[in-house]
């Protein structure tokens, strides 16, 4: 895992290479587990995904079929399940699978079962530019002990040639060929960012918060290769986040001279910048408020009336197009194999804003009013006759 968070920032990079069948994604051909991994890194990241994706989901989905959808596969799986997990993986890697089996004459859709897209990679195009398979591997970073298996492209004109299929729905990405794009993307920096400041406050709590220094060599060294060569040590021993506070220690026949660096002011920078990455990270998952994750920030007043505006923001221009990416791309796969339904999801309830105490007072009920703290209303005792 060190890897990841200390090199460079994962790019998603589409590498097509001549000796290979499918289409590497990422310098390393890991972007997508860089993507889920990227969930460990950063609070705020992670509560702004887990927040999309609890309220795509919604309440409830239900459908209305005209066969039994309860029941897709043989994990006892129901199509609500399928669903959920799509939307899941449209959040996080701006892309979804869903592994489509035929019954035996090719007319009507037998399994359907979702894959996870990070382990997926696409095959290339053909000269017509259609991607006719993609490849499946459990661990694509350890190709030699996880077989990679190559699975045909949705197409019911082959059900019968290829019973087995993938379906997998894809966005249009500037510059992109073949693969989506989640929406945070442009973030990831920041996310990183969050994650290194968190480490800087470790480092420096471990080491008592021990300032920096500066190391003024007294002795003469041999040569610029000298000079490199310590310089270069000191910077990997030293350098980043995870070394914050680390005193230096050099030996010289001549002495060294040590000059603490004063660092009362870093206080207010690191506030500042703490600020400022989770500013970027909200805006690059569009959410305008941080009340949406249950984050107070002060100095705000908020309220109620707020976290309603917010949120009814955040369902419509959010929320809902994620839906509509998952619940009607399936709906047309599923016609095509002779399944005809129509999904519907039961939103989550937003807060709605309270009415003033004396309006209240004057035009609800008590259980009325108990009912919009959420509480109980109060039975009354049966009168014996």
């Amino acid at each position: 895992m060190d890897n990841l968070f200390y090199n460079n920032i994962p790019a998603p990079i589409e590498k097509v290479i001549s000796s290979r069948p499918y289409v590497a994604y990422g310098e390393e051909n890991t972007f997508p587990q860089d993507m889920a991994n990227l969930l460990i890194l950063s609070p705020i990241h992670q509560a702004c995904v887990s927040k999309k994706i609890e309220f795509a989901q919604g309440q409830k989905i239900t459908f209305d079929s005209n066969i039994n959808l309860s029941q897709v596969n043989d994990k006892g799986e129901s199509i609500q399940d399928i669903l959920e997990k799509c939307m899941a993986d449209k959040v996080v890697f701006g892309q979804y699978a869903i592994n489509v089996v035929w019954s035996r004459d090719g007319k009507s859709i037998a399994s359907l079962e979702h894959v996870d897209f990070s382990q997926l990679r696409s095959g290339k195009r053909n000269p017509y530019g259609v991607v006719n398979e993609w490849y499946y591997c459990r661990d694509w970073q350890d190709v030699r002990r996880n077989k990679i298996i190559s699975i045909p492209a949705f197409d019911p004109s082959l059900a019968l040639e290829e019973p087995n299929q993938l379906f997998v729905y894809s966005e249009y990405a500037p510059g992109a060929q073949y693969y989506a794009k989640p929406d945070y993307l442009s973030a990831l920096a920041y996310v990183y960012l969050d994650y290194e400041i968190g480490n800087h406050h470790i480092a420096n709590v471990k080491k008592n918060f021990a300032p920096g220094v500066i190391i003024n060599l007294k002795h003469q060294t041999d040569g610029p290769e000298d000079r490199d060569a310590i310089y270069e040590s000191m910077i990997d021993q030293y350098q980043g986040t995870k070394n914050s506070g680390e005193p230096f220690i050099v030996f010289g026949p001549e002495g060294i001279e040590v000059t603490q660096v004063n660092s009362s002011g870093n206080g207010d920078m690191y506030q500042a910048l703490n600020e400022m990455t989770q500013q970027y990270i909200l805006t690059a998952h569009r959410i305008t408020s941080p009340m949406i994750l249950g984050i107070k920030t002060s100095g705000q007043l908020g309220g109620r009336s707020e976290m309603v505006d917010a949120t009814e923001l955040f369902q419509n221009n959010v929320i809902v197009p994620i839906q509509n990416s998952v619940t009607k791309p399936i709906q047309k796969m599923l016609a095509l194999g002779g399944i005809q339904t129509t999904f519907n999801i039961e939103q989550l309830e937003i807060i709605k804003p309270l009415m003033p105490e004396s309006l209240m007072k004057e035009n609800l009920t008590q259980n009325e009013i108990r009912e919009e703290y959420g509480y109980e209303p109060i039975v009354e005792p049966t009168q014996p006759q």
